[in-house]
């Protein structure tokens, strides 16, 4: 049987503390929702690897701080999806999983529709209707009469409050002005339909976000080089606004500004077997913002009795709290062939 492999290394400054009395509990979540996701293996430091129960929890003895926790997620049985924690003081660690083991069988689904009032851009103007996920947008586009219908996702129970978001912006790609936002709060249940939805868009307050990309030598001349912004309304529902090529040496970003929401933006590099990005939260107006693309970083750690996919590292992930940071570096040279192996 041939296999498929994702490796990634979160590495965390930590203060180091000494030793604590207390045992390490490792908790595993959906990196979709944050709810419980069990059946993981994790590690801490060389102590035997563990399956998180129902809960997300796995309990270990205490280890001197900083120490690493490893997690080993088998979402699907041809694939293996391992990163690693490093510098963790706490004595809960909370690590992000893959929490769409089973594609849009996972999801929940129900239709939506209503209209969306308030426009105030030109008749070319767009204005995309979503029900964000962690960076995925589940929408459609307005009609010219602000109609909108679509099949909303959600992961959860089966009755559910969602979030229903639109933005007006001049549609271009990528969007020179936003316009207006607007949101509401729908009850949906599975299989079901939710019809006449109100959204009116107020207007939004813009402004651009410059800066320049430091490329690693092995992605000087990158195939693709893109940025990425969303809008974060909380850890877990986001609103991709713009995915659209930039110039390494001076690129601008319009974005555009929601009391309460944070701003993300990703530069993003693609070469040949490799690819790199570094991510960081913005605000509107500023400039001279520095994206340093990571090279890649190996995890010294090796254990001649573990699986292969234990024992080789092939991408890193920075980030001040873990895999899947808001702020974070990635660097991988396992695209393509190279996930691929033979066990």
């Amino acid at each position: 049987m041939r296999q498929s492999l994702f490796i990634a290394a979160a590495l965390v400054t930590g203060a180091c503390s000494g030793r604590d009395a207390g045992p390490v509990v490792v908790r595993t979540v959906s990196d979709r929702t944050g709810v419980p996701v069990g059946g993981v293996q994790v590690q801490v430091e060389g102590q035997p690897w563990a399956t998180t129960g129902a809960d997300g929890k796995a309990t270990f003895a205490v280890v001197p701080r900083p120490f690493t926790v490893r997690v080993h997620q088998s979402p699907r049985s041809d694939s293996h999806s391992v990163f690693v924690l490093q510098g963790r003081t706490a004595s809960e660690v909370v690590a992000e999983v893959y929490g769409n083991p089973n594609g849009f069988s996972s999801f929940r689904q129900a239709r939506v529709s209503g209209i969306v009032a308030g426009r105030s851009g030109s008749p070319s103007a767009r204005v995309v209707v979503s029900v964000g996920q962690r960076e995925a947008n589940y929408g459609t586009v307005a009609a010219a009469d602000g109609s909108f219908d679509f099949p909303a996702l959600w992961q959860g129970q089966a009755a559910a409050k969602v979030f229903v978001r639109a933005f007006e912006s001049d549609g271009a790609d990528a969007p020179g002005h936003y316009y207006g936002f607007g949101s509401a709060s729908v009850s949906v249940v599975d299989g079901g339909e939710t019809l006449g939805v109100p959204l009116r868009l107020e207007p939004v307050v813009e402004g651009l976000v410059a800066g320049k990309a430091s490329l690693p030598a092995v992605l000087a001349t990158p195939r693709s080089l893109a940025a990425f912004l969303w809008l974060s309304f909380n850890r877990y529902e986001q609103f991709q606004l713009q995915s659209s090529p930039v110039a390494p040496d001076n690129f601008a970003v319009v974005v555009p500004s929601v009391p309460g929401v944070e701003a993300s933006l990703r530069i993003h590099a693609v070469g040949s077997g490799v690819q790199s990005w570094h991510q960081r939260r913005v605000a509107a107006p500023s400039s001279g913002l520095g994206f340093s693309l990571a090279s890649l970083a190996a995890e010294s750690r090796h254990d001649s009795q573990a699986p292969w996919y234990r024992k080789t590292l092939v991408g890193i992930e920075i980030g001040p709290t873990g895999a899947n940071d808001r702020d974070s570096v990635y660097m991988s040279e396992a695209t393509g062939a190279k996930w691929v192996k033979a066990l």
